[in-house]
């Protein structure tokens, strides 16, 4: 009787050690799903944050060309050469594949374009493809010019549907336009990734662009760039784009549909055929109309996510029958009762590794506050339902001149100086996705306005969304721009005086010398007196 009232203690024992240490791995597991989620959607935003900055530096790039066109009479090959020379864009944009401009020629001047062209020092100089059509385009000029870009020298991208839907967009809109998938005719065997192309239009100097026909009568060329997918976003990604040992994997999609058809590229192509899953994200960028889909991905075979689970869960069982076990075996003895307290010492131990794992999870945790705080862009962190200010960076106290404690107390509309209703509907913009690119107009603590680019994505923190903006200042561009439309009134002004006096001028000499001629003309009829002679002549001396 003694001994099967010892079993069922024992037993009893079994079943409350089993008890906890479900509950103690439910627990455990609830809350390394939930750190490891944060991490996960923090890297996704982070990343689409990079792709979408970098697009909008390529764009502001090629703007920079079209107005080199605009503020010089010409542009010649050597001229253009320098001008992407002096850009430096293998520093500054690693991952374009150059920087070119294509002309817009008119069928009946196809001939004489060409012959000016192999004029150059390129015999074999055509446009391409040769049939024939009303409108031709070709690219001119390509930096730089090595064996790659030299395959796309004279080639006709509005002969290729693809190509010319995102030119005619550029043009009508004067926007900075990115294709969908193409094959750069650069591809050879050697290497071969799919493409894409971004246009910034070139328009005749001093002419209205009020509406899309005059932007279409206007137009006589684009500056462009070609990339190849995977150069390109492994000079936007950096060390992560390379990093083959990485736990999140990135497949981006023209547009909407997750397809191989619209795959534009692939961090990890070996890892997409293991199939075994932990998480996905789907994030959309829209660059200008041009959709981009970035879809993110965890591997179970990368991340040791179920680590602490099963830690817990196999002492926890191990413990539980040893316990078991042993008051089983020696419940009235005292070396059972010693043991027993050894055990007991040992569970304690294990509840403070337990304890221990806990607070590691919520060290990284605060992993995010971490690389918020050492950006070195300008950063803050805003609550969309009151406009907070919740945290920000050092470089944003050095930005806006106030300490950490003022900039945290007041709200985003205290520096914004645009309407509390237009700020309150672009927040829900971001954090809907809908847009995430802003301009606005910051007031610093010492009173001074600044033109600011604000790139604002959301992010959940605490079961709670949030907008992280990076704040760029753009006010020498925007004043260079100024600048460079007073330039242009000066010129036209310029042009309206000359006109104008050269206007004068021509009708101050023409009066006397119709006198001279009229005059000369009477001197040669024959007959004519001296007195009459001598008359004529002090006239036209007079003159």
């Amino acid at each position: 009787m003694k001994h099967s009232l010892h079993m069922w203690k024992a037993l009893i024992n079994l079943l409350i050690g089993l008890i906890l240490t479900v509950f103690v791995s439910y627990l455990i597991y609830v809350d390394v799903e939930k750190q490891t989620e944060k991490e996960f959607l923090l890297v996704c935003n982070e990343l689409k944050t990079k792709i979408e900055t970098r697009l909008h530096a390529h764009a502001q790039l090629l703007r920079s060309g079209a107005a080199y066109f605009n503020a010089s009479d010409t542009v010649t090959r050597i001229n253009w050469s320098e001008f992407v020379e002096q850009s430096k864009i293998d520093k500054n944009l690693p991952g374009i594949q150059g920087v070119g401009f294509s002309l817009i020629i008119p069928k009946s001047q196809l001939e004489q374009h060409t012959q000016r062209i192999r004029n150059e020092g390129f015999p074999q100089y055509t446009v391409n493809p040769t049939n024939d059509r009303s409108e031709y385009t070709s690219i001119i000029y390509l930096e730089p010019f090595d064996y790659r870009n030299q395959r796309a020298f004279g080639y006709d991208m509005f002969s290729q549907s693809v190509r010319r839907e995102a030119m005619e967009q550029s043009r009508d809109f004067d926007i900075a336009a990115l294709t969908g998938k193409v094959l750069l005719v650069q591809e050879t065997d050697d290497d071969l990734q799919a493409g894409t192309l971004m246009y910034v239009p070139v328009y005749k100097k001093n002419e209205q662009l009020g509406n899309i026909q005059q932007r279409r009568d206007a137009i006589i060329g684009w500056v462009y760039s070609p990339y190849r997918m995977n150069d390109l976003m492994d000079g936007m990604l950096g060390s992560w784009g390379s990093d083959n040992n990485k736990i999140i994997n990135l497949i981006v999609y023209d547009g909407d549909s997750i397809n191989d058809n619209a795959m534009i590229f692939d961090s990890y192509k070996e890892n997409n055929k293991k199939g075994n899953r932990f998480s996905t994200n789907i994030v959309s960028l829209d660059f200008h109309g041009r959709k981009w889909t970035l879809y993110f991905t965890q591997s179970n075979e990368q991340i040791n996510y179920f680590s602490k689970v099963a830690i817990v869960s196999f002492a926890g069982v191990v413990i539980s029958f040893l316990i078991s076990f042993l008051l089983f075996a020696l419940q009235n003895t005292k070396k059972a009762k010693l043991m027993a307290e050894e055990l007991t010492v040992n569970l304690s131990a294990k509840n403070k590794e337990l304890q221990k794992s806990k607070e590691k999870a919520e060290e990284s945790e605060n992993k995010f506050r971490t690389v918020f705080k050492q950006h070195n862009s300008v950063q803050l962190l805003i609550d969309p339902a009151n406009g907070n200010i919740v945290d920000v960076n050092q470089a944003a106290c050095d930005f806006y001149g106030y300490s950490y404690q003022e900039l945290t107390s007041i709200k985003i509309e205290d520096i914004n100086q645009y309407s509390k209703k237009l700020i309150k509907s672009e927040m829900q913009a971001a954090i809907n996705n809908e847009r995430n690119y802003f301009e606005f107009k910051h007031k610093l603590s010492n009173g001074t306005v600044r033109n600011v680019e604000v790139y604002s994505n959301p992010i959940q923190i605490d079961d709670k969304k949030h907008l992280i903006s990076i704040i760029h200042d753009i006010t020498a561009r925007k004043i260079a721009e100024k600048e460079l439309i007073k330039a242009k009134e000066h010129a036209e002004e310029s042009d309206r005086l000359k006109s104008a006096f050269l206007s004068n001028m021509s009708h101050e000499i023409r009066t006397p010398m119709n006198g001279i001629l009229g005059f000369s003309s009477l001197l040669k009829q024959p007959g004519l007196k001296g007195e009459e002679q001598q008359k004529y002549i002090q006239i036209i001396e007079k003159a």
